[in-house]
């Protein structure tokens, strides 16, 4: 997700929060571990967000009623909201430690059958106005992880070099990580990620006032245009970074880290440590990580127009795309999850033709 001034919290309370607190309290023990007396619960399609403002338009859309608690989620979102479609949401809260340990809680609970669900990741985003605007839905075909790196101090790099940034064990900022740790990219099922994308290309997305007006200090398209559902690459980092530099380094280095196939496009938070825990689910037997999307909506640009400084640019429109963003998220994403359910005979053996 991306980052936001302070006062960003206070958009993010869900009115049902307490209520979910107050079902998790009063849940017996059997409940609260998630396991139930008929057994997993069947799931189609299941949401991940992580803010409640990423989820409370979901949970209108969908009519999500239905309250499953399982042990070892966010605190502040202990259960995992279902409707009588099958389709499922969880709120994992902010961050790559949250997010892992929330989506890790949900696969091995033992409450759900994911063995043929399809799972959207899905939440608010910093954008390349190179390649999108505030609004903008971007589908990612991977996720690089930014974090895992060595960095040297800016004010006391070797000569000629233009980042502090390198690979684990590299020589250089060019020279690939030498010890990779296995979670640095995941690359989503083309054929999957192609299919959500026409399904969401005739969406009618939202805009804001805000947001126009942070975007007309950019001077060409499609920073300056109306949002718009496009597809390239998100980048994974627990400090959220803003400037022109650092998003030149981010393109850099997914470049770099796909071999010259991945676009770099969206920074969020939370997304390698998503992809990891589900892998980890697939590895056990119990998901196919071939039914995996990923889904970002423009809340903020990554890099501020000529002429402004970033951290100027932060407090000014940091989340001048939250609003619109966050609506965005279901307008492109309802139609992915509309057609599974729908045409569910044929969807739940693999993505249709």
């Amino acid at each position: 997700m991306n980052a936001h001034p302070p006062s960003f919290p206070r958009l993010a309370r869900r009115t049902v929060g307490a209520l979910l607190v107050t079902a998790a309290v009063g849940a017996t023990s059997s409940s609260v571990r998630g396991q139930s007396a008929a057994g997993p619960r069947t799931v189609k399609v299941f949401v991940f967000t992580m803010l409640d403002a990423e989820a409370e338009p979901w949970i209108a859309a969908l009519g999500l009623t239905q309250s499953v608690p399982v042990a070892g989620l966010y605190a502040k979102d202990p259960a995992v909201l279902c409707n009588a479609e099958d389709v499922c949401l969880v709120t994992t809260g902010v961050g790559k430690a949250n997010a892992a340990a929330s989506v890790a809680a949900v696969v091995f609970s033992g409450a759900f059958d994911l063995s043929r669900a399809y799972f959207l990741v899905c939440g608010v985003a910093g954008i390349d106005p190179g390649h999108g605007t505030l609004g903008s839905v971007a589908w990612a075909s991977r996720t690089v992880d930014f974090g895992i790196a060595w960095e040297l101090d800016a004010r006391t790099l070797p000569s000629g070099w233009t980042t502090g940034y390198l690979g684990i064990d590299a020589m250089s900022p060019t020279q690939k990580p030498l010890a990779p740790f296995g979670t640095e990219v995941y690359t989503l099922d083309a054929t999957l990620v192609s299919k959500a994308v026409a399904l969401s290309k005739g969406a009618t997305l939202g805009d804001g006032p805000q947001a126009r007006t942070c975007r007309a200090a950019y001077s060409s398209a499609p920073g300056t245009a109306a949002p718009s559902a496009v597809a390239c690459d998100t980048s994974s980092g627990d400090t959220v970074w803003q400037g022109a530099l650092l998003g030149e380094r981010a393109s850099a280095w997914t470049t770099l880290l796909t071999g010259g196939s991945g676009t770099y496009c969206t920074r969020q938070r939370e997304d390698n440590a998503t992809m990891t825990a589900l892998a980890r689910g697939a590895s056990a037997g119990l998901l196919d990580a071939k039914r995996i999307l990923i889904e970002h909506a423009a809340s903020s640009f990554d890099r501020p127009p000529a002429g402004q400084a970033p951290f100027d640019a932060l407090m000014t429109c940091g989340d001048a795309g939250l609003q619109p963003a966050v609506t965005n998220l279901v307008a492109a994403g309802q139609p992915v999850v509309s057609a599974i359910v729908a045409g569910w005979s044929q969807w739940q053996s693999g993505v249709p033709q």
